[in-house]
């Protein structure tokens, strides 16, 4: 008979703002999960699991029975055998408490030689604690959450810029009248129009068709507008935006798009749904209650939630997950740069406002460069797990190498799930700079533990070729650096070739 050894632990995960502290024990290889439980406690013995354990539920709870089921899933993709759900109370038994320290998504969980304990105030805080539970053995967990209500899927239309598509279909509500083609992610800022005039009723007419549709079709209490990225030239241009701007006592394009903005809303949330807009729905005046997704930074967050409004954290510098993650040399084209470690350094609540105001943040992955869902996975692992982690756990309890062990794990499991991530931790860290008028190259890694070896003689670095241990110089005549790393005896990371030429231009642009 198969059996299933589960360590003993006592664990607490409670809301981001809670009260509990996850800097009680920090370090032991035997804990692995992502994100870091607030509280966590080892404790002595294993609780062992077979074919004859049983997933305790509520037989009457539908969200329970379904939960149960899940977690059932994972286990007989993984084992080969399932587990009875049976209204028990040993096993793996999910309860529903009132604990105020755990919130909507907390959970609490006991894992003893006797069996699992899951208590959440909500069917949302037993799905997390099945997460973190799962993550205990080599088991996977990916699955339709939707499914189980653990997940709202929310509809954006992005408007009145970003409108391509739409004055595609509709070119009679443009300020130039077209004609359009749908662009797929070329450059087209202020020299080809894609925001939607404000002067003409049929905008809005087709808008509030558009959106009363949606109200039927997405379940979520949510609506993301955009407003981000709306150029406005056209609009200072067009006799229909000046005649509205005219008639509303509007002072600039800018009090133009509030104008908008708050018009869209208005109708929106008269459907009951909550209206969200990017930062720059800031600009002209704040829609009422609308909530505020800051990207150019966490400043126009801040903005808003002293303004009195709700707000999601989503920094590009922190959260963007379409950009490089490693040397440009080695990865995939897109633009600038977002290493895990920075996404680790996401901090969601500035001190300066209430915590109260945070709805939450997010991680983006704009898909104009994306070309097939194997880079989707390749994108998003694992800066996603460092983002889940920095969403969960407040900063001064984090310890960058304890996660890195714990994302090191997690490699383990999307290996045995063929999921293409991201390697890219591994890779040397090349940054070139001009010092009176010489060229310096000095070499890192973004995580401890790795030698450094480079060439500049065109071979290929090994273990035996040069250890970096300072900034170096470029020999005369050398024409490329090579630079790889290893961990011990093996090589770890991908090599790294550029010429001096190319160093030289990457220093330049520094300075």
């Amino acid at each position: 008979m198969k059996i299933l050894k589960f360590l003993s632990l006592l664990i607490f995960s409670g809301a981001l703002f809670g009260s509990c502290s996850s800097k009680d024990k920090v370090g032991d290889e035997q804990i692995r999960i992502i994100p870091l439980p607030n509280y966590y406690q080892s404790q002595p013995g294993v609780f062992e699991m077979d074919k004859n354990t049983v997933i305790g539920v509520d037989l009457s709870d539908t969200n329970m029975v379904s939960l149960a089921n899940y977690l059932n899933e994972k286990f007989m993709r993984t084992t080969g055998f399932g587990l009875s759900i049976k209204s028990a109370s040993e096993g793996i038994v999910f309860t529903l408490v009132e604990e105020n320290d755990l919130g909507e998504e907390g959970y609490r969980m006991s894992v003893t030689p006797d069996g699992t304990q899951i208590y959440a105030n909500t069917y949302h805080g037993i799905f997390n604690g099945i997460q973190s539970f799962l993550q205990l053995l080599p088991l996977d967990s990916t699955g339709d959450i939707a499914k189980i209500n653990c997940i709202d899927i929310s509809d954006k239309i992005d408007v009145p810029g970003h409108s391509m598509a739409l004055l595609t279909a509709y070119p009679e509500i443009s300020c130039t009248g077209g004609p359009f083609h749908v662009n797929v992610g070329n450059t087209f800022y202020t020299k080809e129009e894609n925001s939607l005039c404000v002067g003409k009723e049929k905008t809005f007419a087709i808008l509030d068709m558009i959106f009363d549709e949606l109200v039927d079709l997405f379940p979520s209490s949510y609506i993301h507008i955009g407003g981000d990225e709306c150029y406005k030239g056209f609009w200072a241009k067009c006799p229909d935006c000046r005649a509205r701007m005219s008639s509303k006592q509007l002072q600039n394009v800018e009090e133009l798009q509030s104008y908008f903005v708050k018009r869209v809303a208005s109708h929106i949330q008269s459907k009951g749904k909550h209206v969200i807009g990017w930062d720059e729905i800031l600009e002209g005046g704040l829609a009422k209650d609308a909530i505020v997704m800051s990207w150019r930074g966490m400043k126009g967050g801040v903005e808003a939630a002293r303004q009195g409004h709700r707000v999601i954290m989503t920094p590009f510098e922190h959260c963007y997950l379409d950009l490089y993650q490693g040397d440009p040399a080695v990865e995939p084209n897109t633009y600038s740069m977002l290493r895990l470690r920075d996404c680790y350094k996401f901090s969601i609540v500035p001190d300066s406002i209430d915590a109260s105001f945070v709805l939450g943040g997010q991680g983006n992955l704009w898909a104009e460069s994306i070309p097939h869902y194997r880079q989707v996975e390749y994108m998003t692992w694992p800066r996603a797990m460092a983002i889940s982690e920095t969403l969960w756990n407040e900063t001064d309890s984090r310890n960058w190498d304890f996660f890195i062990q714990r994302v090191e794990s997690q490699f383990r499991y999307l290996d045995r799930l063929n999921v293409n991530y991201a390697r890219s931790i591994y890779d040397p860290i090349i940054s070139p700079s001009i010092n009176d008028g010489e060229l310096r190259i000095e070499l890192t890694t973004e995580i401890s533990g790795l030698d450094i070896f480079y060439t500049f003689d065109n071979t290929n670095p090994d273990c035996y070729s040069n250890l970096y241990t300072t900034a170096l110089s470029v020999p005369k005549n050398a024409t490329m650096l090579k630079v790889v790393t290893y961990r011990g005896k093996c090589p770890i990371g991908k090599q790294i070739n550029l010429t001096i030429e190319e160093l030289k231009e990457r220093a330049k642009k520094k300075e």
